[in-house]
Formats: structure tokens, sequence, C-alpha cells
């Protein structure tokens, strides 16, 4: 099976259903990570995930630049979670999902399972207080480990504005944790 985006992308059009699932399988993780960071929600996540994938496939013809099919999916699913944030713009309150609370592995007893949750509760709440492109932002820094570069490409700006962002982002996730505590 071939590694490369580009040759993948190419035998995608050319109508290869197992390059698209090579595709599918290799960036799921990284597109439900981002519809997360949305919607705190396993079942909505997946969601929003199969419709980036089948708008992906759907316009697998109009991306200019294989090379790029990454941070084109990335933005695929910034969009789309978009969308369905203001869908639930509806004055609802977004919770954590409690199943994810329970996946955390406990390592060290259960005192520090309980620590380990109330981190990342607090964690999920203070990414909540940044706007979506900045949260964007962070996740795909942090969590997915994306290069400035391509987080760059996904937000459509240039990367001194995703350094500035990630600055301001951080900076602020802390002073307010700092109130927090």
């Amino acid at each position: 099976m071939d590694t490369n985006d580009a040759r993948l992308v190419e035998k995608a059009r050319g109508g290869s259903l197992q390059a698209f699932d090579a595709l599918m399988i290799r960036y799921q993780r990284t597109i439900v990570k981002i519809a997360m960071s949305f919607t705190r929600d396993a079942d909505h996540a997946l969601d929003i995930s199969q419709n980036v994938f089948l708008k992906a496939y759907q316009k697998l013809d109009t991306l200019a630049d294989p090379d790029r099919f990454k941070a084109w999916l990335m933005r695929m699913a910034y969009n789309e979670s978009l969308s369905w944030q203001r869908g639930k713009s509806n004055g609802d309150v977004l919770e954590p999902d409690e199943s994810l609370e329970q996946k955390i592995p406990v390592e060290g007893g259960q005192e520090w399972a309980f620590q380990r949750a109330d981190d990342r509760r607090m964690l999920l709440q203070l990414l909540d207080l940044l706007n979506p492109k900045y949260r964007l932002a962070v996740v795909l820094k942090y969590f997915e480990d994306c290069s400035i570069k391509d987080i760059a490409t996904t937000l459509q700006c240039s990367e001194d504005v995703v350094k500035n962002m990630l600055y301001r982002s951080l900076k602020r996730m802390a002073g307010s944790a700092r109130r927090v505590i």
C-alpha cells in the first residue's frame, strides 16, 4: 500500500476505493479530534467525520494540490464542525461526553484517575474559552502534532498568524486556569 498522500489521492481519483480507504484510515483520528473539539460528543464527532469523508470523496477532483490533502481535509473538518456548532447555537451548553471521561486509563490507582479526569474537564473548559479558530490551532498543534505550515494552510492564514494565535491561546488558557485554581 502506498504511503504518499498524493499517490493515494491520484489512485482514488482513478476510482480506487482502497486508496481512499487508506486515506480515511490515516486521517480518521485527526478528523474526529477536530470534531470533538467542537462537539464534546463522540456520536456527533463521528457523524461529522463521516460527512467530511463523504464530501472529501465527492470533491476529490477539486483538490488542486494532492500533496496538501491533509490540510484540505482538516479544513473540511473545521468547516463541517463550525456548521454543526452554528446549528447548535440555540443556547444549549455543550457538556463533555461522559463516556470519554471513563476511557481515561487508570494509572497509579483510582485517585490518579480522578485527578486525570478533573484535569481533562478543566482542559476542555479552557479550550471552550477560545474562539473556534484558536481552539482548532491548539488542538492541531498540541494534540495532533501538526506543523505550523499545515495549520496555516488549514486555517487559511500565514504562519506568523498561527504562531500568534497559539501564543495568545496558551496565554489566555493559562490566565483562566490560574483564576480557577
